[in-house]
C-alpha cells in the first residue's frame, strides 16, 4: 500500500525525469495533487482510528463481570456498595475507615480476620441514610498501622471512553482499565 511519502517520491521521479521537449499536463499535476491530498487525509484517519480504543471489544469482554482494580473507593448507589479487598498479614481484629468526599470519616466497620496473610473482602453496607456517591475507605490493624495496596472490586455495568481511556463503571466509579488486576467470570 502506497503512503503519503512512496507518493511524494514518484512525483518527484517523474519531475525529474520528463522530457523538457514535451512538458507533463498542468492538470496532471493538480490531478496528482489532489490524490496526494485524498491520500493524505485517509492516513489520518487510519491513524486516528488506530489510536481509538475497541468500545466494543472491552464491552463484551468486561460487562456484568466481576473485576478488581487497585484503589480505595467504594461506590455507593440505592444504598448498596461496591467492595474493597485487602490482604490481612496476620489474624485479628481490623478495622475498616470510610470516609466521605470532604475526608470526614462516616463510619467505621469492624473486620474479624481468622487467618492471617489471606485476602480479605469488605463489603460496608451503608443503608439509606447515606447518599449514593464515592467515599474513600482506609484499613488499620489492632496495632494502628494502615494496610496498603487496598482493591475496589465490583460488577462492571458500564464501559465508555473518557479522554482516550476506557472506563469501566462498577457502581459509581469508574475505573481505569489499566487498572484492573482480576477479572472473575461473569456475575
Amino acid at each position: 500500500m502506497l503512503n503519503s511519502q512512496d507518493f511524494i517520491k514518484i512525483l518527484v521521479a517523474e519531475m525529474r525525469n520528463q522530457d523538457p521537449t514535451n512538458p507533463t499536463d498542468p492538470l496532471s499535476f493538480v490531478n496528482e495533487s489532489v490524490a496526494f491530498s485524498s491520500l493524505n487525509a485517509l492516513e489520518n484517519i487510519e491513524n486516528a482510528l488506530s489510536k481509538t480504543p475497541d468500545l466494543g471489544q472491552a464491552s463484551s469482554e468486561f460487562l456484568n463481570r466481576k473485576i478488581a482494580a487497585n484503589g480505595n473507593l467504594v461506590g455507593i448507589t440505592g444504598g448498596q456498595s461496591t467492595a474493597i479487598r485487602f490482604l490481612a498479614p496476620a489474624p485479628g481484629q481490623y478495622t475498616a475507615e470510610i470516609f466521605d468526599a470532604n475526608g470526614s470519616m462516616i463510619a467505621q466497620a469492624s473486620i474479624d480476620v481468622q487467618s492471617g496473610n489471606t485476602f480479605q473482602n469488605f463489603n460496608w453496607n451503608p443503608g439509606t441514610s447515606v447518599k449514593d456517591g464515592i467515599y474513600r475507605v482506609q484499613v488499620i490493624d489492632s496495632s494502628g498501622q494502615q494496610i496498603n495496596g487496598l482493591e475496589e472490586q465490583g460488577i462492571v455495568k458500564g464501559v465508555q471512553i473518557l479522554g482516550g481511556q476506557i472506563m469501566l463503571d462498577i457502581g459509581n466509579i469508574l475505573v481505569p482499565e489499566s487498572e484492573v488486576i482480576e477479572i472473575d467470570s461473569a456475575a
